[in-house]
C-alpha cells in the first residue's frame, strides 16, 4: 500500500463485521464458562441456614504407636428443597508423621441433590481455620473426587487463621453434585498443647426462585489431658491363626463396654475388667491372660491402667 492509500478508511462492511465477531465471541465464551461453572458469578443469598455445630475431640498422643480412629462425623440436612449429607472421616493419628511432627489424616465428603426440577447447586465452599501458627493443613489432591463440581481455587500452608479452603463450583448447573477430599492436618505443638481446628461447609443453591446457603460447622479438638483406651479380645484356632473376638463384656470404671471397645476417657487412673468366661457364637471361651498397655501379663481379670495417652489391653481366651 502506498502512502497516499495509508489513511483510507478500509471496507466498511467488512470492519463491522470484524468489530462484531471481536464482541460476540467473548461475550459467547465468558457466558459459556458461567453456565458450565467455569467462572463462579456472584450471587445474592437470599436466607442462610447454620446448622448445630458438631464437636469431636482425641487425646495428643505422645509416643511411637499411630492410631486408627476410623471416627465419622455426619451432618445431615434434608428438607423439601434441598437433601446435604456432610462428612468428616478421621484417619490415622501418627504421633511422629516425619519422625518428628503429629500429623492426623482426614477425608471429606459432600454429597448434594435438590428436589425442584428448576433448582441446582451453585457452589461449595470448605473451609479450615486453626488461630495458631505451628500447624499447617495439606490437601492430597490427586485423590480428589468431583461428580458435577468443578475445582475453581484452594489454598493450603500454615498461614493464620485460614490454614486451608476450597472451592468448588457447580457444571452446568447440575442438581446433584459430590467431592471427596483427602487432607493432612500437621500439628509442630508440644505434646501439652490443645489444638482447635474450626472446619466450614457452605452450600450454596438456587431452589428455583432465589439462592440459599447452607452452613455447617464442625469443631475438632486435640487435647493433652485425654486419654485413648483400647480394649481388645483373641483367641487362636487349631492352626494358630490370631482371631478377634467380639461382644466380649468388659467395664471401664464399672461402664459396660463389649469387645472391641475404643473409647476416650479423661487422663487418669483407670480400672478396667473382663469377664473370665465368654460365649460367643455358641462356643465358650474362658480367659487365660491379660496384657496390661505395657505388655506385661496381668493376675487376674482386673487391671489398673495409669493416665497415659494412649492405652491398649489385650485379652487372650481359649475354648474350653
Amino acid at each position: 500500500m502506498d502512502r497516499e492509500n495509508i489513511l483510507e478508511i478500509p471496507n466498511l462492511k467488512t470492519w463491522k463485521t470484524a468489530l462484531l465477531l471481536s464482541i460476540m465471541v467473548p461475550v459467547s465464551l465468558l457466558t459459556s464458562f458461567k453456565l458450565t461453572g467455569l467462572i463462579a458469578e456472584p450471587q445474592t443469598i437470599a436466607e442462610t441456614t447454620t446448622l448445630p455445630p458438631v464437636y469431636w475431640e482425641f487425646p495428643r498422643i505422645n509416643g511411637t504407636i499411630g492410631v486408627y480412629i476410623n471416627d465419622v462425623l455426619q451432618a445431615t440436612h434434608v428438607d423439601d428443597e434441598l437433601s446435604a449429607t456432610l462428612l468428616l472421616k478421621i484417619g490415622k493419628y501418627s504421633p511422629q508423621f516425619y519422625g518428628f511432627n503429629e500429623a492426623l489424616s482426614m477425608c471429606t465428603n459432600v454429597t448434594l441433590s435438590v428436589t425442584n426440577s428448576k433448582a441446582f447447586i451453585e457452589s461449595v465452599r470448605i473451609t479450615f481455620y486453626e488461630d495458631f501458627e505451628s500447624s499447617a493443613v495439606e490437601w492430597n489432591e490427586p485423590l480428589f473426587e468431583c461428580s458435577n463440581l468443578h475445582i475453581l481455587d484452594k489454598k493450603e500452608g500454615w498461614k493464620l487463621p485460614e490454614k486451608a479452603f476450597i472451592n468448588l463450583s457447580s457444571i452446568n448447573r447440575s442438581g446433584n453434585a459430590s467431592f471427596f477430599g483427602v487432607l493432612l492436618w500437621d500439628l509442630f505443638s508440644p505434646h501439652d498443647y490443645a489444638n482447635l481446628m474450626k472446619v466450614t461447609f457452605e452450600i450454596t443453591y438456587y431452589n428455583g426462585t432465589v439462592f440459599k446457603k447452607l452452613v455447617q460447622p464442625f469443631q475438632l479438638c486435640l487435647r493433652p489431658d485425654l486419654q485413648y483406651v483400647e480394649v481388645r479380645a483373641f483367641t487362636f484356632n487349631i492352626r494358630d491363626n490370631i482371631i478377634e473376638l467380639s461382644g466380649v463384656r468388659v467395664l471401664i470404671d464399672d461402664v459396660e463396654y463389649f469387645s472391641p471397645v475404643s473409647v476416650v476417657l479423661p487422663a487418669e487412673m483407670h480400672t478396667i475388667t473382663i469377664e473370665t468366661m465368654t460365649y460367643v457364637n455358641s462356643t465358650k471361651y474362658v480367659l487365660v491372660g491379660l496384657l496390661d498397655p505395657n505388655g506385661h501379663v496381668a493376675s487376674g481379670n482386673t487391671l489398673r491402667v495409669e493416665a497415659a495417652s494412649y492405652s491398649r489391653v489385650s485379652a487372650t481366651y481359649e475354648t474350653e
